[in-house]
């Protein structure tokens, strides 16, 4: 993986606070997919406007993903993600996972911090699970996302919380510690410790649906402090 340097940092204005960190990984227009894992029923490409495109439009119901591993080479890994999406207008799924972005050590959706969009009831969820769907969820946020608008997505795995931030908006937050029925040692909910982080794009609809999502300014960013704006 390319060597990044700079800083990427996530702003939750309202509550005038900063979550500064230390570029790692940076994908954005004019970059390839070079080094991503893509899987689902049609693979992602690189749109015309060079965002990255994730467009699947089986006839029965299916999902379009993709991946990419920042190694973690020094101990504990708290992260902050950062991204600009668009579900497009020739979108039609009413999938709860419309479009989903997460920060996880887990190859699939969903597991470790992920926040999902549902774009026909206008609604959020961010889960802090593992793999088999136990752990803790902050399920049904109000969270209007308009077809053809570009949104920026932030998600924060800090000491203490995971955060999802959406237009430097808190959608809300899941104390690390609230674990629900998982036991902390396993899988996911102890990925903030593991040695390498994902960060995941994901799309999925209905039978008769189409998935239509671009994204870009990909920046993934170890999180080294907190403070006030």
């Amino acid at each position: 993986m390319p060597r990044y340097r700079g800083e990427s940092n996530a702003y939750d204005i309202a509550n005038n606070k900063i979550y500064r960190g230390d570029l790692l990984f940076a994908w954005d227009v004019g970059d390839t997919l070079t080094g991503w894992t893509l899987s689902g029923g049609t693979l992602p490409t690189i749109a015309l406007d060079g965002r990255i495109n994730l467009y699947e439009a089986s006839a029965g119901a299916n999902s379009i993903d993709v991946y990419y591993d920042i190694p973690n080479t020094m101990g504990q890994f708290y992260g902050i993600a950062n991204m600009k999406f668009i579900i497009m207008g020739d979108d039609t799924s009413t999938n709860a996972f419309a479009f989903a972005g997460q920060l996880s050590a887990y190859s699939v959706v969903t597991g470790g911090l992920c926040v999902n969009f549902n774009n026909v009831v206008s609604l959020a969820d961010i889960r802090w699970i593992n793999s088999s769907y136990t752990g803790s969820m902050v399920s049904g946020i109000s969270a209007v996302i308009n077809r053809g608008t570009e949104y920026t997505l932030s998600l924060i795995i800090s000491p203490d919380k995971t955060i999802a931030l959406l237009n430097n908006v808190k959608l809300g937050e899941i104390p690390i510690s609230n674990k629900g029925t998982c036991p902390m040692n396993a899988t996911q909910l102890k990925d903030h410790f593991a040695q390498t982080k994902k960060i995941h794009l994901y799309a999925g609809h209905a039978a008769g649906q189409i998935s239509h999502v671009r994204v870009r300014d990909i920046r993934v960013s170890r999180l080294v402090g907190i403070s006030s704006m």
